[in-house]
C-alpha cells in the first residue's frame, strides 16, 4: 500500500469519527429541543429572534420592509388576546419609527441570510402541510430552529478539521463535546437557537480553517472565503470587526516573523485587495436596505442604546451571576488556562491575546452588559471557536498526566452536567440568570422545584436564615390597619372583616429605627412580612411592585433589599412569574445585620406600588431573629 492511499484511510477514518460524533450531537440537539417545548416563542414572541427573521416575511410575503405593518400583523396572528386585525401603531421595539409611516429594523440582515434557505423550504412546504404560507405558522418556527442545529454542527465540523491540526481525532472530539454540551453554546442552540451566537460561531469557525489553509496552501479561493466570513461576521455584529485580527496574526512567532507576514501581504496584495472587496459586498445589501427606507447609506438604528468605553463592566460581566460569563459556564477556565500553553504553540498566540480582551471589553462596554434573552453571556459563544484550541493544550496536558487525567474526567463530567441541567432549570422557568445573583444559584443548585425560600433569594440576594438554628427574640412591629379614623384604612378585600390599608402612594414608609433600640447584634436576622394582596398581577418581574428594607447610616442607604410582591400570591409552584390577582398571601424578605453597622444605624422598612391599581396590605411585621447559643 502506497503513502498516498495510507492518507487517504487516515482521512477517511478520521471523517468517520467526526460523522459519528455530528450524527449523537445532532440526535441530542433534537431530543432537547423537543423537550424544552418553548420553540414556538423564539419568533412569535418577539425580541432580537424575530427582528433578525423580519427580514424575511418582510421581503417575499408582504412587501413592506419600509412600514413592517403586515409584517407585524401577521405574527401577533398567533398571539392569545391580540385584535390581529385592528391598525397597529408603529415604532415596536425592534423597529424604530423614522417618520413618514417608515420604520426601519433594529438588527442587520445577517443572520436573516443564513436562514433564508431554511426560510423558503418552510415557504414550500407549508401549504403541502396544510399550514398558512404566512411566516409563522409551525413549518417556519420549526425550520428556523432547525436552521441553528444545523450551523452549529456545520462549525463542528469546520472546527474539527482545525483542532485535529493539532491533537488526534479522538481529543479534537473531546474538545467538540465539551464545548458543545459543556457551554452554554448548548442552550442557544437547542432553546434559543435563532439568536445570533450560534451563526456567529459557525462563521468563526469556517474563518479559523479557511486561515489556515491559506497561509498554508497560499490559494486565492481560502483568501476570499476569509474576506467573505469577516463581512458576514461584521454584518451580523458590526463590533466584530475586530475578527480580521484572526487571519492578520495568525502564525506570527511560529511559522512567520511580523516582517514576513508584511512582506507575504505585499506580496499578495491583489488576493488581500479581492477579499477586501468580498468582505464589502457582503455588506452591501444591508446599506442599500437603509438607503432605500432612510435616505441615507449608513443609519444607526439602536436609538440611544450604545457603548459606554469609560466604564465596562468587566468584573460582573466575567464573574457576576448576572449572567456572568464564568459564573455560568466554569468549564471555559480550562480554555483560559490553555492560553499559556499558545505561548510555545504559536500559531494562535497573537490571535487569542489581542482579539480576546478586546472582544470581552467591547462586549462588557454595551450599555446593556448582562445581555438580557439567555443563559449565561451569550456574546463570548462566539468565541468559543478560537478558545477551543487553548482548551485543547489544555485537555492535553492533563490527560497525559497518570493521575490529573482521572479528576480532569470527573470535572468534565461534572461542568458537562451541570450544564445540561441548568439549562434544563431554565426551560422549567427556574434559572432565570439575566437579573439573578449567587444566593439565589446556590439555593436551587441541584433542584427540579422551586419553594417560597428560593423566590425570596432571587429578590433579595440573602438565602433566608434556617429558623431551626434561630429564635425569635422580639416582635418589634405590628400593624393591623384597624384604625377607623384613617381614610387609608378600608374594609375593601379585607379578611373576615378585618380593616386593611389601601395604598395609593408610589412608596410608602411603615417602619424605622434605630439599631440600639432594639437591641440588635451583628449576625441578627431582621424578618419583614405582610399579608398582601393586587388587584391587578403583573407577571413581569421588572414591573412587579416590591417589599423593601434597607439599613440608613449618615444619611446613607446601605444593604437596601426587597421581595417581588406579586409572583408571592397563590403561587403554589413558586414560578418565578407566577401570583393571581386579588388573592390574600404572605409576603417576606430577610435582611442581616452586619459588622459594618452600628447602634445609631437606622433600619427601615417600605413599599413600593408599580401598578397602577392600588395595593392592600394587612398584618405588617418586623422581627429580630437570634441564632441560638450552642
Amino acid at each position: 500500500m502506497n503513502e498516498l492511499s495510507l492518507k487517504k484511510q487516515s482521512a477517511s477514518g478520521k471523517n468517520k469519527i467526526l460523522l459519528l460524533f455530528l450524527f449523537v450531537l445532532g440526535v441530542f440537539y433534537l431530543w432537547s429541543y423537543a423537550q424544552f417545548e418553548r420553540w414556538d416563542k423564539d419568533l412569535l414572541g418577539g425580541g432580537d429572534p424575530w427582528g433578525y427573521y423580519l427580514y424575511l416575511p418582510a421581503s417575499f410575503i408582504y412587501g413592506d420592509l419600509d412600514n413592517l405593518r403586515e409584517s407585524y400583523r401577521a405574527r401577533y396572528k398567533y398571539q392569545t388576546g391580540y385584535d390581529w386585525k385592528a391598525p397597529k401603531v408603529l415604532d415596536v421595539a425592534e423597529a424604530q419609527y423614522i417618520g413618514d409611516g417608515k420604520q426601519i429594523i433594529k438588527y442587520t440582515m445577517g443572520i436573516a441570510l443564513l436562514e433564508a434557505p431554511f426560510f423558503f423550504v418552510a415557504h414550500y412546504l407549508a401549504p403541502i402541510w396544510g399550514y398558512p404560507q404566512d411566516g409563522y405558522s409551525f413549518p417556519y418556527i420549526f425550520f428556523i430552529q432547525m436552521s441553528s442545529i444545523f450551523y452549529a454542527l456545520l462549525g463542528f465540523f469546520f472546527l474539527y478539521q482545525v483542532l485535529t491540526q493539532y491533537f488526534s481525532s479522538y481529543l479534537s472530539c473531546l474538545i467538540l463535546a465539551v464545548v458543545g454540551l459543556g457551554t452554554n453554546l448548548y442552550f442557544f442552540t437547542t432553546f434559543l437557537g435563532p439568536m445570533a451566537h450560534i451563526y456567529l460561531f459557525s462563521l468563526y469557525c469556517v474563518l479559523l480553517y479557511a486561515t489556515i489553509r491559506w497561509y498554508a496552501s497560499e490559494k486565492m479561493l481560502y483568501a476570499l472565503i476569509i474576506g467573505i466570513c469577516c463581512g458576514w461576521i461584521t454584518l451580523i455584529r458590526p463590533v466584530e470587526l475586530i475578527c480580521i485580527l484572526i487571519p492578520l496574526l495568525y502564525g506570527i512567532g511560529s511559522k512567520h516573523s511580523w516582517k514576513e507576514r508584511i512582506q507575504f501581504i505585499v506580496k499578495y496584495k491583489w488576493v488581500y485587495l479581492l477579499a477586501i472587496l468580498c468582505f464589502m459586498a457582503v455588506g452591501m445589501p444591508q446599506f442599500f436596505y437603509w438607503k432605500s427606507v432612510s435616505g441615507d447609506w449608513f443609519f444607526y438604528s439602536y436609538g440611544e442604546e450604545g457603548f459606554n468605553f469609560a466604564n465596562p463592566k468587566l468584573k460582573q460581566g466575567l464573574f457576576g451571576f448576572k449572567n456572568g460569563w464564568l459564573a455560568y459556564t466554569p468549564i471555559m477556565y480550562l480554555a483560559l488556562l490553555g492560553i499559556v500553553f499558545l505561548f510555545k504553540k504559536r500559531d494562535f498566540w497573537w490571535p487569542v491575546v489581542t482579539f480576546l480582551p478586546l472582544h470581552i471589553y467591547i462586549a462588557y462596554s454595551w450599555w446593556c452588559w448582562n445581555y438580557i434573552n439567555g443563559f449565561g453571556s451569550r456574546p463570548m459563544v462566539e468565541t468559543y471557536a478560537l478558545l477551543a484550541i487553548p482548551m485543547g493544550h489544555t485537555l492535553q496536558y492533563f490527560l497525559n498526566k497518570k493521575w490529573l487525567k482521572y479528576g480532569l474526567v470527573l470535572v468534565l463530567l461534572f461542568f458537562g452536567a451541570l450544564n445540561i441541567f441548568n439549562t434544563f432549570q431554565f426551560s422549567w422557568g427556574m434559572m432565570w440568570s439575566e437579573a439573578s445573583n449567587f444566593a439565589y444559584y446556590r439555593s436551587v443548585f441541584g433542584k427540579t422545584h422551586l419553594d417560597r425560600d428560593n423566590l425570596v433569594a432571587y429578590d433579595s440576594e440573602f438565602i433566608p436564615p434556617d429558623t431551626s438554628q434561630y429564635y425569635l427574640k422580639e416582635l418589634i412591629f405590628l400593624e393591623h390597619f384597624e384604625d377607623t379614623k384613617k381614610a387609608e384604612h378600608t374594609s375593601k378585600y379585607g379578611k373576615t372583616d378585618d380593616l386593611v390599608y389601601e395604598m395609593n402612594n408610589k412608596e410608602q414608609e411603615f417602619f424605622r429605627i434605630k439599631l440600639k433600640d432594639i437591641d440588635a447584634q451583628r449576625g441578627d436576622w431582621i424578618r419583614i412580612s405582610s399579608q398582601c394582596l393586587v388587584e391587578q398581577h403583573n407577571s413581569n418581574i421588572y414591573q412587579s411592585n416590591i417589599l423593601i428594607s434597607a439599613f440608613e447610616m449618615n444619611g446613607k442607604t446601605y444593604r437596601w433589599r426587597y421581595s417581588r410582591i406579586d409572583n408571592k400570591l397563590d403561587n403554589p409552584h413558586n414560578s418565578l412569574w407566577g401570583g393571581k390577582a386579588k388573592v390574600w398571601d404572605e409576603v417576606y424578605m430577610w435582611n442581616l445585620v452586619s459588622k459594618m453597622f452600628d447602634e445609631e444605624t437606622i433600619f427601615k422598612s417600605l413599599v413600593k406600588r408599580t401598578s397602577s391599581k392600588p395595593i392592600y396590605l394587612d398584618d405588617y411585621k418586623v422581627e429580630l431573629w437570634r441564632k441560638k447559643e450552642k
